[in-house]
């Protein structure tokens, strides 16, 4: 569970950098496939206002909140042929779990991050990263600056937050560059997270070709 909240903190990161202050909409398939699922069950979101909406694919289920941040607003809603979607808009910062009713002791639930904008204004890291190349096909160099010495955490996930791989470096004050190799990575899209502790300093996407 751990490791599922800190991908949705550092991809949020990602997300912010990306829109800014804007409001964004972030969709989650119901039943897809034909299966018990929600599609992401794993969200990036970073911002309070931000509307979560759930579409009905296939199945008779529910959206239904399980724990919510103190001062937040729990939900229910089937979603099904007749009510084919549920839109909830996050006024807290923090972290939300879900279940659908029917099926979630089978294991359809899903986790949201909420985080507030200055929770990820996080400086010079932040803004200096770069990750190259980028579509990589075998390996990432990853550059950044700090203004700071501190032992970071390297997490690497790919979209649908299954944790590739962990890491520990030492980041020293000024400039620094780590490689990894990622060849054995499946094609796809990834997440490069570092942070410090349980705060997610910053969030690059990469492409593995």
């Amino acid at each position: 569970m751990k490791k599922i909240n800190l991908f949705l903190i550092a991809t949020g990161l990602l997300l912010f950098s990306q829109n800014a202050f804007a409001i964004t909409t972030h969709t989650i398939l119901v039943g897809q496939g034909g299966g018990f699922t929600f599609s992401p069950n794993v969200i990036t979101t970073i911002v309070v206002g931000d509307i979560i909406r759930w579409e009905w694919v296939s199945g008779n289920h529910t959206t239904t909140s399980v724990a919510v941040p103190i001062d937040g607003e729990h939900w229910t809603s089937p979603i099904n042929s007749t009510t084919t979607f549920f839109e909830y808009q996050v006024t807290v910062a923090g972290n939300y779990s879900y279940q659908c009713n029917p099926h979630g002791a089978g294991g359809m639930n899903g986790i949201l991050q909420v985080s507030t904008v200055t929770d990820i204004q996080k400086g010079l890291i932040y803004n200096s990263l770069v990750i190259s190349p980028n579509p990589t096909t075998d390996e990432i160099q990853v550059g950044f600056n700090s203004d700071k010495s501190f032992q970071a955490t390297v997490l690497i996930f790919d979209a649908t937050g299954n944790l590739k791989k962990e890491d520990k470096v030492r980041v020293k004050n000024g400039d620094n560059l780590i490689s990894y190799n990622v060849s054995r990575f499946a094609k796809g899209t990834y997440f490069f997270n570092l942070l410090d502790g349980e705060t997610a300093l910053v969030a690059k996407k990469f492409i593995k070709e």
